[in-house]
């Protein structure tokens, strides 16, 4: 699990200045999203709290109309074994709806 509550996502979900928050309107761009769970590990701020990367999301929060498979969940799954990123990040999959 995420360690957040669902009113907690989306409370993220709508908060617009996050930096423990990435919006992706698909799941396309895999690299961009595996720089991001990059970012989100390193814990730049130093929160000590896990990032949430929000796919099938635009920018300002709402939703991109993007169907959430159980196909797409394990291809983002794999990203944290599949060799591009290491060392290898601490991560869950889940699929809300918020």
């Amino acid at each position: 699990m995420s360690g957040y509550t669902q009113d907690q996502l989306t409370r993220m979900l709508r908060d617009m200045e996050s930096d423990l928050v990435e919006r992706k309107r698909s799941a396309g761009d895999r690299s961009a999203i595996r720089r991001n769970i990059c970012a989100l590990a390193n814990d730049l701020a130093g929160r000590g709290q896990p990032g949430v990367i929000l796919v099938g999301v635009e920018d300002d929060g709402r939703c991109a109309g993007l169907p959430i498979t159980d196909q797409l969940l394990r291809d983002l799954a794999q990203m944290r074994d599949d060799g591009n990123i290491l060392p290898l990040p601490s991560m869950s999959v889940e699929k809300h709806t918020l």
